[in-house]
């Protein structure tokens, strides 16, 4: 029999990881899947995605993005696009076979404080681990699996520059920061990189040969210069990007909610048979005020953080997975700031170490002081974990193989939550069984309000005639987010469809009141007014608007006079005339403040009392 070293214990697990998902070759496009995959041209060919590179992650799908950015997830979708024409199955494999590849790295990331059977015995339970199957068996899941494998090279990277001579250590530095770029644009969470190689030097037996603070002030800088890209590129998205669950809640509610349910990121890593595809509300309910459940999860996770310090000499392999398991957590807990989900188990997919590291230093620590029949023992309940989590994750794989299997085995098991309903209607839509689709909204919003399901609910309920119901679920949603554009135009339409056509310019002129910056909802009103035929200087104010958000600031100026000259040759001023020239004095003060006397003396003229500015 070959003797195992820590290259075969590394392929071994590997391979184990990847044929475990054989199945999900059978798998097609669930969920996001279309949307960032199927239907994105950026993800179809290496030139778009290159040319793309710096653009957010979700293409725009019905106006709205989100706040993310992963380029390195896009240019992977666009190579296997490439080379596979766009079969499902190839983008399933390669998932796999990332899979196998990080959890190559775990073994060798473990093998630092664990035997060579520890270790691998670890990397064993990584690679069945059935929490994974989200972030696997679902195309656009890679995106955890490129920034956890991203992560731990740069952990093997740092250990290398740390030991290595004066000759070889840039070579490990740049390998380090390269591990750590490929993790920043594979996924957000990434930011903790840097924490995690300080977690690896503190708890390494070893002492580094050479100073690391250039390493982490290089890491740092390099995560610091991502973070201001991101923010150029998709901060402005982030907040259409905050979980439902939690998006309308102040800071002390969103704790509230978020703590509890630290319970079940335990329960998942522990013994995840219960699984769920998403956890909106109210698989995980929204809760107001700190209770019972938040007191033992916050008891809970302080007790294993306390326990990762205790044991950090004694077995520092647990207190590197819990460490880092609560730091990939971090980032999506909602404790700091909003998250776009509340829990979902494609984010645990590195925090699963935690539990590989625990049953590999079990395995590691007995062999040095049980006798035959005692590892005999715990061989077999270590066996007996491998293959229950094993069969876990094969008859959980086949959920994920397209939209309609995903939702119908949600709804199955968890018919509270609200998003799967959501998810059911969008199927109904698309094989054209609006009624259905509507009567699943329906349900939706009487399960949780969110106003966004009415990005789906209003143009369903319009073309079936509902105009009644369309407007009455905008006015709903449109009071829990004024001025939101999507929101507003759905009231619009709505108000429109019902031949509205004063309200819905009151709308849209409340909407520009509460976000004057809104250029899409400006766009909305300009173009209003023409179709209403509105006076000529009343449209030339609202387009000159548009000029002053849009910056063509050569045009603001002769574009007031103009407005103003407009508004002067009319005998019959209305009270809009207060309103727009209120929602214009910004570029009047920067361009013709001296038309603001002119203003004023025409509404005293006409017999208008505007209230402020003017």
């Amino acid at each position: 029999m070959p003797r195992l070293t820590p290259a075969r214990a590394a392929w071994l697990a590997a391979l184990v990881a990847s044929l475990v998902y054989v199945n999900a070759l059978g798998n097609r496009w669930a969920i996001d899947d279309p949307f960032l995959v199927r239907d994105n041209a950026a993800a179809h060919d290496v030139p778009t995605a290159l040319s793309q590179f710096f653009e957010p992650y979700w293409p725009t799908v019905e106006g709205a993005r989100a706040g993310l950015y992963r380029p390195m997830a896009v240019l992977s979708y666009a190579i296997d696009w490439t080379i596979s024409g766009g079969a499902p199955w190839w983008f399933h494999a390669t998932n796999a076979l990332l899979h196998g590849f990080a959890t190559a790295l775990v073994v060798l990331v473990l093998l630092r404080w664990l035997t060579l059977v520890g270790a691998l015995t670890g990397g064993l339970l990584f690679a069945v681990h059935p929490v994974h199957v989200e972030a696997v068996a679902n195309v656009i899941g890679r995106t955890e699996v490129m920034a956890a494998s991203g992560m731990l090279l740069a952990v093997l990277a740092a250990r290398r520059f740390r030991r290595a001579d004066e000759r070889h250590a840039n070579r490990w530095l740049i390998a380090v920061l390269a591990a750590t770029a490929t993790a920043l644009f594979s996924k957000e969470h990434a930011v903790v990189t840097i924490g995690v190689l300080i977690v690896d030097q503190w708890l390494d037996p070893e002492r580094s040969r050479r100073s690391t603070l250039g390493l982490y002030l290089s890491v740092t800088a390099l995560t610091v210069g991502w973070l201001f890209l991101w923010r150029a590129i998709a901060a402005e998205y982030a907040e259409a990007t905050v979980a439902a669950g939690i998006r309308w809640l102040s800071p002390w509610e969103r704790i509230a909610t978020a703590v509890p349910a630290q319970l079940d990121l335990v329960r998942l890593l522990v013994w995840p048979m219960q699984l769920a595809a998403d956890y909106s509300p109210l698989v995980i309910p929204q809760r107001t005020e700190w209770g019972l459940v938040a007191s033992i999860a916050a008891v809970t996770s302080g007790a294993l953080l306390a326990l990762a310090f205790a044991v950090s000499r004694k077995a520092p392999a647990v207190a590197f997975g819990i460490l880092v398991a609560a730091g990939s957590f971090l980032p999506t807990s909602n404790l700091f700031f909003p998250a776009g989900i509340v829990m979902a188990e494609r984010t645990l997919y590195l925090a699963a170490i935690a539990p590989a590291a625990v049953l590999g230093w079990v395995v590691s620590k007995p062999a040095l002081h049980f006798g035959a029949r005692e590892r005999r023992m715990l061989g077999g309940a270590v066996a007996l974990i491998l293959v229950v989590f094993t069969v876990r994750t094969l008859t959980r794989t086949p959920v994920w193989r397209d939209t309609a299997t995903t939702v119908t085995r949600e709804l199955l098991r968890h018919p509270e939550n609200y998003r799967a309903h959501v998810w059911l209607s969008e199927v109904y839509a698309v094989s054209g069984d609006s009624v259905r689709a509507l009567r699943e909204l329906l349900t939706a919003t009487e399960l949780f309000e969110d106003p966004f399901t009415t990005r789906l609910l209003v143009p369903i309920a319009l073309a079936r005639g509902a105009r009644s119901l369309a407007l009455g679920e905008s006015v709903r949603a449109y009071a829990r987010s004024p001025g939101h554009p999507e929101l507003t135009r759905f009231l619009v339409d709505s108000y429109l469809a019902l031949g509205k056509r004063d309200s819905a310019i009151a709308v849209l002129r409340h909407s520009l009141t509460v976000e004057p910056g809104n250029r899409g909802v400006a766009e909305d009103y300009a173009l209003l007014l023409t179709q209403a035929q509105a006076p000529e200087w009343q449209q030339q104010f609202a387009r000159l608007r548009l000029q002053w958000l849009g910056l063509r600031l050569s045009t603001v100026g002769p574009g007031l006079d103009s407005a103003v000259a407009a508004a002067g040759a009319v005998s019959d001023l209305s009270e809009a005339f207060c309103w727009e020239v209120n929602a214009t004095l910004l570029p009047l003060k920067a361009f013709r403040p001296e038309l603001i006397m002119r203003l004023r003396t025409l509404a005293a003229e006409r017999g208008l009392d505007c209230e402020e500015g003017v």
